[in-house]
């Protein structure tokens, strides 16, 4: 089992564990960013799925920590794997890496890149690859504001 099907692996474990975890939207939701959230990263999405840890993890920070890390490490793995199949054009590879990712996002409350994945989820689906690179940016533009907001939550305070 190569690096990447273990990230993935790993990161859809997670994710069906936050899912248990986290009271899901009702399917007309899903996808929406919180119209609370100016950034539109599904932030508020996010703190209720850290919040719903602390309590899981009774105030155990590294509980949380631990989780938050599954998520940035992975989701980084994935991103590079999404990236090298829009290269290559690889219509299946893309719409397999961002189902996996639309899915761990999703569960993880960051309803932003869920919506992203969706759309090159499709793409992909459709072998319509061509120029998703741009997509791809976005998609990790917004993944790199979510992962610095992330690790500054589970930094440990001075």
């Amino acid at each position: 089992m190569n690096a990447s099907r273990i990230g993935l692996a790993a990161l859809t474990a997670m994710s069906i564990f936050i899912s248990n975890v986290s009271a899901q939207p009702a399917p007309a939701e899903r996808g929406r960013v919180d119209a609370n959230d100016r950034a539109g990263s599904g932030a508020a999405g996010v703190e209720a799925v850290l919040t719903r840890l602390r309590t899981l993890g009774e105030g155990d920070s590294e509980f949380v920590a631990k989780f938050v890390r599954l998520f940035v490490e992975d989701t980084a793995v994935q991103l590079v794997a999404l990236k090298a199949a829009v290269a290559q054009e690889d219509g299946d590879g893309v719409r397999r890496i961002a189902h996996g990712l639309k899915g761990a996002c999703s569960n993880f409350g960051a309803a932003r890149l869920a919506e992203l994945c969706a759309q090159l989820e499709a793409r992909g689906r459709e072998g319509a690859i061509v120029g998703a690179d741009g997509e791809v940016r976005v998609l990790e533009g917004e993944y790199q504001r979510l992962r610095v907001e992330l690790l500054r939550e589970i930094a440990p305070e001075d």
